[in-house]
């Protein structure tokens, strides 16, 4: 007599098949979250948590893929095997969760005891499908908790798939299908670790990958500045823009050699960072100007400084150095001069100079400005003492808005213990440290401890252990969003806050980068910075009112008045140029922000099509409150 496959008990692993067998109807109610029809066949023996349909596919795996989180947490209280391999391509339930991009079901998989190790028919392992399809958050949560055992020499981030390559070269060569996810998930590898240097059995590097698929200059920066040769060979011995010339990107195998030429071919003056060593003491003088930007590059040695001083000093010597050789060797003469040095210290400048090349703009207009004003006669005494106060809080606040925190998370040089130290035993430490280890050997002098230098790369950071245990906590919360969490800084953003890539930092309430002041608009500095708007607008408005009136463009001019034409008064004649370009488009920036106060809306959400609300008080309270920020906040 047969048995009926609708009231026999299943057996352990048992493929269930038949039209209009249970396992059927289980398999729907994994699909659709129906974790109360499942636990009612479970309850009767009619199925057992391993239980595989026609497919070889279990339960747990249709759960995990779908998202249904319910279905997966009572599969797994009822004993499922979570390393269960079903389907065409032999993949277990946390690889299905990682293609779809299920956190929650992954979270729960990978906390059960999922193996992130196992390489399906593909080749690739759950980090590796990860980084195929853009999964960041998963990525973070699998590479943070990372344990794997002390047979993966070098941790998840370096586990070859099947066909060699690692996560970094599965990143560049899935690039062009997702470009901005390819790109967090190459920062997110870089920042635990991975090598960019690793070779596979064609000898290709990660940057020999990215050049045939022609990744954008972010990618390759990020490649190279994390060590990656560009003067690597593969077997067939082609460098990466050799490779990339056979693939028909000329535009990147171009850039590839504009970046090792940038790298090695460096002027004598601007050598390599990397061989500076910053005193602890000196880091120590300057722990009150941790959060600025421009105690960044003082932290970062002598060349940091010399870079940061040139290019403030530059622009304020041609305007103020221009006007006066025009004064004393004639217009033609003085031109030239001036034309001449511009070109030259635009052409020797080190390479991050520029950087700071518009805020010395910024300062010189100003000298410019207010030396002119000085050169004209017949003003009066109080009227000067207004404009030298005017002056004095233009200067005072352009400083405050470059020299203030713009609320930048997190607060850079806070981690205690690298990532990818070496720890007792000399072997690489991937241990993930919830709270410090007490150490039983006394500290080492100050001056024995090895220093730390901020190094200047295209905007990754570590990753420390604490870092990687709240990314972990965030994920077993089910709080580890893709768009709040920042695969740069390894956190999850606040609320309106925004990654900046100069600051390699994220920061509150992101307005915009202004490079006149060389830094970042945020939450906390953009009172600063609108008070800036307000005392240019008066001061130059001021300035206007009173030398105008006193200059003439003709050259028969008597008594008191000013004219510009000959070469004597060039600086009153291009001080008053500048205050004329400078007035209007400030006052243009100051009616934006003070429409963008009253309607509590930054420059980046107007951008972006963002509302804001109503106009009010309260809005303009809110903006422009000088209450600190908490460090929780």
């Amino acid at each position: 007599m047969a048995e009926d496959p609708l009231t026999t008990p299943a057996v352990a692993g048992e493929i269930v098949a038949g039209e209009g067998s249970i396992i059927n109807d289980a398999r729907a109610a994994a699909q659709y979250g129906r974790a109360d029809e499942i636990a009612a066949f479970l309850d009767d023996g009619k199925l057992t948590p391993d239980a595989k349909d026609e497919d070889g596919c279990s339960l747990l795996q249709w759960a995990a893929i779908n998202g249904r989180d319910n279905v997966v947490r009572l599969l797994l209280e009822r004993g499922a095997d979570c390393n269960a391999v079903g389907g065409v391509l032999e993949e277990n339930a946390l690889q299905w969760a990682c293609r779809q991009g299920r956190s929650s079901c992954a979270v729960l998989l990978r906390e059960s005891g999922g193996d992130p190790t196992h390489r399906g028919k593909e080749g690739g392992t759950a980090v590796h499908l990860c980084c195929r399809y853009g999964q960041v958050a998963i990525l973070a949560f699998l590479i943070a908790r990372d344990d794997a055992p002390p047979s993966v020499q070098r941790g998840l981030v370096d586990l070859p798939d099947g066909n060699g390559m690692t996560p970094l070269m599965v990143c560049c060569e899935w690039y062009w299908s997702r470009p901005k996810k390819a790109l967090d998930c190459l920062r997110l590898l870089l920042a635990f670790g991975a090598s960019a240097t690793f070779a596979d059995k064609q000898q290709r590097t990660p940057l020999h990958v990215a050049a045939k698929r022609g990744v954008e200059a972010k990618a390759l920066e990020l490649l190279i500045e994390k060590g990656a040769s560009c003067e690597a060979e593969d077997s067939e011995g082609h460098t990466a823009a050799k490779v990339a010339e056979q693939a028909g990107h000329s535009s990147c195998a171009r850039h590839i050699r504009t970046l090792a030429s940038t790298s090695s071919k460096r002027r004598p003056w601007t050598t390599a960072r990397k061989n500076e060593d910053v005193e602890a003491p000196l880091v120590e003088r300057m722990a009150p100007l941790k959060p600025l930007p421009f105690a960044v590059e003082l932290r970062s040695g002598p060349l940091a400084c010399r870079d940061a001083l040139y290019g403030l000093g530059t622009p304020c010597i041609v305007l103020l150095g221009g006007p006066s050789l025009i004064a004393r060797y004639g217009w033609h003469v003085g031109m030239g001069c001036s034309v001449v040095s511009a070109f030259s210290f635009a052409f020797l400048a080190p390479r991050d100079a520029p950087r700071y090349g518009h805020c010395g703009f910024a300062v010189g207009s100003v000298l410019a400005i207010v030396r002119s004003f000085f050169l004209v006669e017949d003003v009066g005494i109080g009227l000067v003492v207004l404009y030298a106060v005017l002056v004095s809080c233009l200067l005072g606040a352009l400083g405050m808005t470059a020299l203030s925190d713009p609320g930048m998370r997190p607060r850079p040089f806070t981690s205690r213990r690298w990532r990818g130290d070496t720890d007792a035993t000399g072997a690489p430490s991937r241990r993930l440290a919830s709270a410090p280890t007490p150490s039983t050997t006394p500290s080492p002098r100050r001056s024995e401890r090895r220093p730390r230098r901020h190094r200047r790369h295209a905007g990754v950071v570590c990753a420390d252990d604490d870092r990687a245990a709240k990314i972990v906590d965030l994920a077993r919360r089910d709080r580890l969003s893709e768009k709040t969490f920042c695969p740069t800084c390894l956190i999850q953003r606040p609320a309106r806050a925004k990654h900046d890539p100069t600051l390699k930092r994220c920061v509150r309430r992101f307005d915009h980068y202004c490079p006149f002041v060389a830094t970042v608009v945020g939450e906390r500095n953009y009172r600063y910075f609108y008070a800036f708007l307000v005392f240019c607008v008066l001061a130059i408005s001021l300035h206007l009112l009173l030398v105008l009136p006193l200059v003439r463009l003709c050259d028969d001019v008597q008594g008191k008045y000013v004219c510009l034409f000959p070469a004597k008064n060039a600086p009153v004649f291009i001080g008053t140029l500048l205050a004329i370009l400078h007035d209007v488009w400030i006052a243009c920036m100051l009616i934006m922000h003070s429409s963008l106060v009253c309607t509590d809306q930054t420059t980046y959400e107007q951008m972006h099509g963002k509302e804001g609300d109503e106009c009010s008080q309260q809005n303009c309270r809110k903006v422009l409150s000088p209450e600190p920020l908490t460090e929780d906040s």
